[in-house]
């Protein structure tokens, strides 16, 4: 079924298209392995405004951790993987992070369902709608970016633009090595 789907896929692309952009290097091997078309890697940028806004640095050491999770509340981006790590310290341990889920999705509800049935409602906050202007203040007064996203059924972290704006921001990203996100931070990433 998935190669016959791929077949009716290039042949639609081909009879409408005669060049592709991919927006990462990840992209552009799946594109190959899966469709067998060719792309050129073009990465995604980021505005202008958040460029050295930051001037917190990476070793800044406070007594509480402002963790952020910025993206669309679905599956694939793991906020469980957060969310139980949060509920495995002990409360004390819980006081010294302040974690912020950033986005909308289809699974806001299981997300907000898991914070509730782990009791964590006092250490993790979601926030949907925000701006850009609002936004650019959490980066701010942010430590950490956690980008935990993982591949389901075939579709991954094309890029992380996230991962992106939180370097920018002076916001140290942990992800996992999974995407295009890892061209971001480079094959040295701890």
């Amino acid at each position: 079924v998935e190669k016959i789907r791929n077949e009716i896929t290039r042949k639609s692309l081909n009879k409408y298209f005669n060049n592709y952009i991919s927006i990462s290097k990840y992209v552009n091997q799946k594109a190959s392995e899966r469709l067998n078309i060719k792309t050129k890697t073009i990465y995604n940028t980021v505005e202008r405004k958040y460029y050295n806004k930051s001037n917190k640095g990476f070793n800044k050491i406070e007594q509480k951790f402002n963790i952020i999770m910025v993206g669309r509340l679905d599956n694939r981006k793991n906020h469980a993987l957060l969310i139980n790590s949060i509920a495995m310290l002990d409360n004390d341990e819980k006081k010294r992070f302040d974690v912020k889920l950033i986005g909308n999705g289809p699974h806001s509800n299981l997300i907000e369902s898991l914070i509730r049935k782990k009791n964590l409602n006092n250490f993790i906050t979601i926030l949907k709608n925000i701006n850009d202007a609002e936004l650019e203040k959490i980066y701010l007064k942010s430590n950490f970016l956690i980008f935990p996203s993982v591949e389901i059924e075939g579709r991954v972290e094309g890029f992380g633009l996230v991962v992106l704006e939180s370097i920018l921001m002076g916001v140290l990203p942990i992800l996992t090595p999974t995407g295009g996100q890892l061209e971001i931070v480079g094959d040295d990433y701890p």
